[in-house]
C-alpha cells in the first residue's frame, strides 16, 4: 500500500490502516458468513497497536469463541463429512489462540475443555508432528503452565519440575528440512516462552531457588534470544508470540542481575539485557509493544549503569510495598507488553506527564464486581472499566505510590516493576490507562 506521497507504507502503518478498513467494514455490513467471519475475527485478534490494541485484540477472539461456540465447532455439529476438516483446524486454532492471548494480554482463558466434545488434532499421530500439530503440543503445555498462575493456584509451586518435554521430543519424526525455517523459528520461540513461564517467579527478594523450573527458564531465556538474533531478518511468522518471548527474557536477565552478587555475572547479565533490548528495538516497526519494551529496558540498564558507576550495591524496596503493589507491577508490565502505556515510560517521544487514574482495591483486588448503580462499570470480559468517579474511590496512598512510577524517577522502583514480571493477571485489575 502506497502513502499519499507514493512511497511504501512502514509495516505497523500499512498493518493499522488494513485493520481499520475490515473493522469498519465489518460494522457497517457484518459477514454474512459465519465461519468466514470467525476466521476474520481470529486473524484481527493477532493485531495490537496503540494504547487500546490489547483490548481491542481480546475483543475480536472472544468474538470469535463466541460465534464458533454459536456455530458448534467446539461438539463437532459443522463437520458432517471430510472436508469439514479444515473446520477442525479452525477450533482447535481458536482453542490455541486462546491460551496466547492469556499470556500476552492477561486474560482468562474462554475455551473449557471439558465443554469441548471434539478430539484435538494432536491425537492423530500424522497430524501431530506438522508445523500446527506441533504448535497445538506446544500450546497444550501453555495450558498446564497457565495454571500456575490462577488465583487458585498453591502460593508455595515452584513451577513445572518434572518431565517437561525437549523441543526436539516435540518435533518427533518430522524433518526439520520439511518445515520452512521461519516457521521452526516461531515454534522454538514459543517453546521457550512456555519454558520460560513454566518457572513461577515469586518476589525479587526471595532467595533463588535451585529447581529444574528455575534452570529451565534461564536456559530458555538465552536460547530464545540467541535463536531471534541469529535468524535472518524477517525469518519467523509474525505472530505476537515473538516481541513476546523477547520480553521475558528481558525480565529474567534483569531479576538475575538483581538477584546475583557476583559482579561478573551481573555484567553478563547486563549484556543480555542490551541484546534483548537491540533485538526488541529491531522488532519496533512490526510490533508497538516491542518498541515500548525495549524503551523500557534501556531505562532499566541506565539504572544499572549509574548505580554502578556510582559504586552503590542496588537497594530492594521494603517488602511491605513489595507486597502491597506487586499485582498493580504485574498488570502494569503486561499492559506494557500487550500495548498500553508507552506514553508514560521515560525518553518517550510521545511522554506525558500525566496520571493514571485507576479502580485498585488492595484488599479484594480479586473479588467478583457488582453491576449495581455505585460500583464500576465492567467491559466483556468481566473487568472494571474506567469510571468519572474512580479517582475519588481510589485508595489515596496507592494513588501516590502509582504517581511516583508515572513519573520520569519511576524506574528506581524497577524490582516492583519488573521484578515480578511474568506474573500473569486473572482478571486484569488495573485499566483506563489515559493520555
Amino acid at each position: 500500500m502506497l502513502s499519499t506521497s507514493g512511497t511504501l507504507l512502514p509495516p505497523r502503518d500499512f498493518a493499522e490502516r488494513l485493520h481499520k478498513s475490515i473493522v469498519s467494514a465489518m460494522h457497517i455490513a457484518p459477514e454474512p458468513d459465519k465461519i468466514a467471519s470467525i476466521r476474520i475475527r481470529a486473524l484481527l485478534s493477532l493485531h495490537s497497536e496503540g494504547l487500546e490494541g490489547a483490548e481491542q485484540a481480546s475483543e475480536h477472539l472472544i468474538l470469535a469463541i463466541h460465534q464458533a461456540h454459536s456455530v458448534g465447532l467446539h461438539i463437532g455439529r459443522s463437520m458432517t463429512d471430510d472436508k469439514d476438516e479444515s473446520l477442525e483446524k479452525l477450533f482447535w486454532c481458536l482453542w490455541s489462540l486462546d491460551k496466547l492471548n492469556a499470556i500476552t494480554n492477561g486474560r482468562p482463558t474462554i475455551i473449557k475443555d471439558q465443554d469441548t466434545g471434539i478430539s484435538i488434532t494432536t491425537e492423530n499421530q500424522e497430524a501431530r508432528y506438522i508445523p500446527f500439530g506441533i504448535w497445538l503440543q506446544i500450546a497444550t503445555l501453555l495450558d498446564e503452565v497457565i495454571a500456575f498462575y490462577r488465583p487458585a493456584a498453591d502460593p508455595a509451586a515452584t513451577g513445572w519440575e518434572h518431565d517437561f518435554p525437549s523441543f526436539e521430543a516435540l518435533m518427533g519424526s518430522s524433518s526439520e528440512a520439511e518445515v520452512e525455517p521461519g516457521v521452526i523459528t516461531t515454534l522454538e520461540l514459543f517453546y521457550h516462552a512456555v519454558a520460560m513461564l513454566s518457572h513461577r517467579a515469586r518476589s525479587i527478594q526471595d532467595p533463588v531457588r535451585a529447581t529444574a523450573s528455575y534452570t529451565r527458564q534461564s536456559l530458555a531465556a538465552v536460547r530464545a534470544t540467541l535463536i531471534l538474533t541469529r535468524s535472518i531478518p524477517g525469518g519467523f511468522s509474525p505472530l505476537p508470540i515473538v516481541p513476546y518471548a523477547i520480553s521475558l527474557s528481558l525480565a529474567v536477565a534483569y531479576r538475575q542481575y538483581r538477584q546475583s552478587r557476583l559482579t561478573s555475572y551481573q555484567e553478563r547479565v547486563k549484556e543480555e539485557i542490551e541484546a534483548c533490548c537491540e533485538l526488541l528495538q529491531s522488532l519496533e516497526n512490526i510490533w508497538w509493544s516491542a518498541g515500548v519494551m525495549a524503551d523500557l529496558g534501556r531505562g532499566a540498564l541506565k539504572k544499572v549503569n549509574k548505580v554502578s558507576k556510582a559504586g552503590k550495591v542496588p537497594q530492594a524496596n521494603s517488602t511491605a510495598r513489595v507486597e502491597a503493589l506487586k499485582p498493580v507491577a504485574s498488570t502494569l508490565l503486561l499492559a506494557t507488553a500487550s500495548g498500553k502505556m508507552a506514553s508514560y515510560l521515560p525518553d518517550h517521544p510521545d511522554h506525558h506527564q500525566d496520571l493514571v487514574t485507576t479502580d485498585f482495591d488492595p484488599n479484594g483486588l480479586w473479588g467478583p464486581q457488582s453491576l449495581d448503580s455505585t460500583s464500576p462499570s465492567t467491559d466483556v470480559f468481566g473487568v472494571p472499566s474506567q469510571h468519572p468517579t474512580s479517582s475519588e474511590r481510589a485508595d489515596q496512598s496507592v494513588t501516590n505510590d502509582l504517581t511516583d512510577w508515572m513519573s520520569p524517577s519511576f524506574f528506581d522502583n524497577f524490582d516492583d516493576f519488573l521484578g515480578s514480571y511474568p506474573t500473569l493477571a486473572f482478571p486484569t485489575s488495573v485499566t483506563g490507562y489515559e493520555q
